[in-house]
């Protein structure tokens, strides 16, 4: 509080803080974006984008209600001062003026000595209660206010990955009424399905079977005729002998 005692001592204005001047001057600047247009005396139009807001010169609102909490004209309001011409520091409410920031910082705090040099009294020492524990298992949990939110479950936040609802998973996912009526129409094509998979299953051994006993007529063709060509060239010459002789 001192310090700001003494610099509000070296300020040159009496009107208004310098900080709030400066405020004023960059919302003077971006007031430059807005549009002005005179509806009565005192009261205007002021056009921002494509939002209209009504402003009141006489009774120092906006409807952008940035005005009434502050006590500092925006943007708005000051579009509508420089249109008229007046000085914007006299639309500044006195909150801001030099000789209330002096009447806050006129007083000062009186400084406190150590503990250690605090007087001795006959009072009795205050001690701090006693604790006493309680029968249970402590409460973790912060007790919330009447108005306060609870804490919500994980449930809230996670996420089914196989119809992409909230509030389940695939384990507990459950099918709509539609879904119902598509898997009983697509049983009995499965059962359909099935049955036909099942008899070609059964007639495929037979064939196999088939193909096995012409392998194994062939293989047995061509071991004889591979296992005897003695007979054959004997059988030939025996031929050749009786055709001589005849």
């Amino acid at each position: 509080m001192a310090t700001r005692k003494e610099l509000c001592e070296k300020w040159q204005r009496s009107d208004i803080c310098p900080n709030i001047v400066k405020r004023v001057q960059q919302l003077c600047t971006d007031s430059q974006t807005c549009l002005a247009y005179l509806s009565g005396h005192g009261e205007f139009e002021i056009v921002d984008g494509k939002s209209t807001l009504p402003v009141s010169l006489n009774n120092h609102t906006c409807k952008f209600n940035q005005w009434q909490l502050t006590g500092v004209p925006c943007k708005h309001g000051m579009r509508a001062i420089l249109y008229s011409h007046f000085d914007p520091l006299k639309f500044v409410h006195g909150w801001y003026s030099v000789k209330r920031y002096k009447m806050t910082y006129s007083h000062s705090i009186k400084a406190v000595p150590d503990q250690q040099q605090w007087p001795e009294t006959d009072f009795p020492k205050i001690q701090p209660p006693t604790v006493k524990r309680r029968p249970g298992r402590p409460v973790k949990n912060r007790r919330r206010g009447e108005g306060e939110a609870r804490k919500g479950k994980r449930s809230a936040t996670l996420r089914c990955g196989k119809c992409g609802d909230f509030g389940h998973n695939q384990v507990t996912c459950k099918p709509t009424e539609q879904e119902q009526g598509n898997q009983q129409q697509e049983q009995p094509s499965q059962s359909k399905s099935n049955a036909t998979t099942k008899s070609k299953a059964a007639t495929k051994p037979k064939a196999t079977t088939k193909t096995n006993s012409t392998t194994k007529s062939k293989a047995d063709t061509k071991s004889k005729s591979t296992t005897n060509p003695k007979a054959t060239t004997k059988s030939k010459k025996s031929a050749t002998v009786q055709s001589t002789n005849n």
